[in-house]
């Protein structure tokens, strides 16, 4: 579904209605037929939708109406931007997807009950990484003194943008997880940490680090990127 904004004419759209998707390029906003999927769904794509249908079941015949009025609740005091840069408030059912879905990506169980602190994490503004052509490695630095890294609930989920050449520009698109740093209140993890990169990296691509802040299972805060763009002069 497009999200349009109206003001005097339209003054943005984004998405797709019918067999058209309207998208924002440099010259302005295009109109574009839609493509339909060109092959199977790859193994990662078929296991998101696993997720996916694991977690809508989940909510219509597990949860408790108190425990979906707990994520309304939360739902109704968090404010979220969407593709037009807007505020708005998600579904209760939205906040409960995001967080569990990553929790079951990384093996974790999923978490029924809505978050009782009614609020986002914290960003982490001084995360950067480093990266090693040899290896295929990923090096990530982050704020060891950040309260979700010594929370035993607190996460921090790093994601990899598909690299291109050095004139990319726009890396808006193609993020994947790429690791995870899981908070401890007795051995709480030391930056930096070290992750397979998602995708194969060659010398002199570039390529941006993006992640969010988990804290008590259900709050999960903004996407932050990194200051490291991954080009090949600021690599290990």
């Amino acid at each position: 579904m497009p999200i349009i904004r109206l003001g005097g004419g339209v003054l943005d759209a984004r998405g797709s209605v019918g067999g058209q998707t309207i998208r924002k390029g440099r010259s302005g906003h295009l109109l574009q037929s839609r493509r339909g999927p060109l092959k199977r769904k790859s193994n990662r794509q078929a296991r998101s939708h696993s997720i996916f249908q694991r977690l809508t079941q989940y909510w219509s015949n597990n949860l408790t109406q108190a425990q979906r009025d707990q994520w309304k609740r939360y739902a109704d005091a968090i404010l979220r931007k969407n593709r037009l840069g807007q505020s708005v408030h998600l579904t209760g059912f939205h906040h409960f997807l995001a967080a569990n879905t990553l929790l079951l990506q990384f093996g974790s169980d999923i978490h029924a009950d809505g978050p009782e602190r009614l609020t986002l994490p914290k960003l982490d503004p001084t995360m950067t990484g480093q990266f090693n052509f040899v290896t295929q490695k990923i090096i990530v630095f982050f704020d060891e003194t950040a309260e979700w890294v010594n929370n035993v609930h607190g996460h921090m989920y790093v994601t990899m943008s598909q690299p291109h050449c050095s004139g990319k520009t726009n890396f808006n698109k193609s993020f994947r997880l790429t690791g995870q740093v899981h908070g401890s209140d007795v051995t709480p993890p030391t930056s930096p940490q070290t992750f397979d990169a998602a995708f194969p990296v060659s010398n002199g691509n570039k390529f941006v680090l993006k992640a969010r802040i988990a804290e008590d299972h259900g709050r999960l805060s903004d996407f932050f990127r990194s200051t490291f763009d991954g080009r090949s002069c600021a690599c290990a």
